[in-house]
């Protein structure tokens, strides 16, 4: 517990809505339980929250962002997948801003947080903590980089960007970063050791400090339960059939690996192996999609509630996911907590939680072949009873909301202890 009760705000664009919101929460919540005081600025949010304020504006910003990235966008598909911070609000005089003691930036794009925004607040000269929830702190502007080595440079000739050359959106963006960060150098913390070692790669690492914080998990919210079959029948599933769950806020995202996990599946028919049920919830919009799988499954829709999800991973016997690009999945974590064991490829920081079986399997990235052989391990040859206990075990011992916690009240204290030696 720190002597003093630091009082922390956390941006965020979104305050209840997508990954980074929920990890910004939990983070919140473990900072609490340490004795810090922690207040969140939002662009929006759905539900009230009693320590978040909402900066209004947001639906006029993002119209104006999104108007101004359509001279540069190179097609709808790539629309999200690159921010160019040339809208936002003006935070620095807000009073959260003003008697914070530290201001923690999560993910602040789509009209919240501009390039000049930013400047303004790191003028300030508060001590700055940046949890990585993508690429886009030491990047030229897109999320996640793919096969692109941009980065690693000073960006330029972005393949996301309609017409790519040497001095493009994504150069200009860097360059503005490579002058902001000297007046602050924030302190950016990654959630797994891949982004970490990414952004110590990057062309902009010696202007910035990094460390590894995972995300928390409430590890008495996520758990497992002794009523699985009750629970099956509540949602309408098979007793008696090896459960497979995937899902994801949009089912049929192409970089979650819906297609991957479906021919994997149709690969074990095709060796006259009976696969596992196919449990799939999240956005689908196409359903014919759906109607035209060539195996057993059960669409459940979109899932949002916690609970209702805890209950999913409860009864599945596994949980797989074929994500081309991850930081470290939230699902991933959240079902091993309920001892449900997950399949994943070898991508971003997912094997830093998933150990190749010995709590789950990693596949080779984008290799089918391997998916298959992942899903007929978990179901027909691994020691389940072990591999569950080693799943929640391995969420115990590195990401409980207590760990994570005194990890970033260490961190906000570093970072204020650097300020005052300057």
């Amino acid at each position: 517990m720190a002597d003093k009760k630091l009082k922390i705000v956390f941006l965020t664009s979104f305050g209840d809505t997508g990954g980074a919101s929920m990890a910004a929460l939990r983070i919140a919540k473990a900072v609490e339980a340490q004795g810090m005081d922690v207040h969140f600025l939002v662009q929006h949010q759905n539900k009230p929250h009693p320590k978040m304020q909402v900066v209004k504006g947001w639906k006029i910003r993002l119209a104006m962002e999104k108007l101004h990235f359509l001279w540069y966008e190179k097609d709808a598909a790539h629309r999200f997948a690159f921010s160019s911070a040339t809208v936002g609000a003006d935070l620095a005089n807000h009073p959260l801003i003003q008697s914070a003691d530290i201001i923690h930036i999560h993910w602040t794009n789509q009209g919240f947080l501009s390039m000049k925004g930013m400047k303004k607040l790191f003028l300030l000269q508060k001590p700055i903590v940046w949890t990585l929830h993508d690429i886009w702190a030491f990047s030229g502007g897109c999320h996640y980089a793919d096969r692109c080595d941009g980065y690693l440079k000073e960006c330029g000739c972005c393949p996301l960007l309609r017409n790519p050359h040497s001095h493009d959106l994504s150069h200009q963006q860097w360059k503005k970063k490579r002058e902001i960060y000297p007046l602050n150098h924030p302190h950016l913390i990654g959630v797994s050791d891949w982004i970490v070692a990414q952004g110590k790669s990057a062309a902009l690492a010696p202007l910035l400090h990094f460390d590894r914080i995972f995300n928390p998990i409430d590890t008495t919210l996520f758990q497992p339960s002794d009523q699985e079959d009750r629970l099956k029948k509540k949602w309408g599933l098979p007793l008696h059939q090896p459960l497979l769950l995937f899902g994801a806020a949009n089912l049929l995202d192409p970089r979650k690996g819906f297609k991957d996990v479906c021919k994997a599946i149709e690969q074990l028919i095709a060796q006259g192996i009976k696969p596992p049920h196919l449990v799939f919830f999240g956005k689908c919009t196409q359903l014919d999609t759906l109607t035209a799988l060539p195996f057993e499954y059960s669409y459940l829709g979109l899932i949002s509630a916690q609970e209702d999800m805890r209950e999913l991973y409860q009864i599945g016997d596994g949980f797989i996911t074929a994500a081309l690009h991850e930081n470290l999945s939230y699902m991933i974590l959240e079902a091993m907590a309920c001892e449900t064991p997950v399949i994943t490829y070898r991508t971003g920081g997912n094997p830093e939680a998933v150990l190749h079986k010995e709590n789950g399997y990693v596949a080779d990235y984008q290799s089918v072949e391997d998916l298959a052989k992942g899903i007929l391990w978990l179901t027909q040859e691994a020691d389940l009873v072990c591999i569950k206990k080693e799943a929640r075990g391995h969420i115990l011992e590195n990401f409980n909301e207590q760990i994570v916690g005194k990890e970033y009240v260490e961190k906000y204290n570093q970072a204020l202890s650097i300020k005052k030696s300057l």
